[in-house]
């Protein structure tokens, strides 16, 4: 059985062509976790092909239902090369209240280490076995007590 793998990545953008530039990077990100070995799932890719992010209601029943996939998940997967989202920190602090896992990746650091070559460890380096056993990037630790303290 492979792993499965909520991949959370900027989506809405300022402008349109931002946003086209940001589904490009969330397919990137996909492909990636894909090449890790993992099923991956972008709700934010996914939702909105049938339901309008510009109508608030629908906007919201989205999030519920990306939420909805987190439980049966390995580990979550933050791809940031485009920056952190007001949408990406509010997944940060709920994966940090139910414990989940999660790992930053950037992958222009991917591809500049690799010479532009996708390295593929296995999934196990990416998601802990256990969920006592959490390491989380310093930043995106800090991140998560900023927003937890509002």
């Amino acid at each position: 059985m492979m792993r499965r793998a909520i991949i959370e990545s900027p989506f809405k953008g300022t402008s349109p062509e931002d946003r086209a530039e940001n589904i490009k990077y969330g397919l990137m990100a996909c492909k990636h976790a894909a090449d890790l070995g993992f099923v991956p799932f972008a709700s934010h890719l996914f939702f909105p092909q049938f339901l309008n992010e510009d109508v608030p209601e629908e906007r919201q029943l989205g999030i519920e239902m990306g939420y909805d996939f987190w439980e049966k998940s390995d580990v979550i997967l933050f791809y940031v090369d485009r920056g952190i989202s007001s949408g990406m920190e509010k997944a940060l602090a709920k994966a940090f209240m139910e414990g989940k896992p999660v790992r930053k990746i950037a992958l222009k650091e991917i591809q500049n280490a690799t010479g532009g070559h996708r390295p593929l460890p296995s999934p196990e380096d990416y998601a802990p076995k256990n969920a006592s056993e959490r390491p989380v990037p310093v930043d995106l630790d800090q991140l998560a007590k900023k927003i937890m303290q509002k």
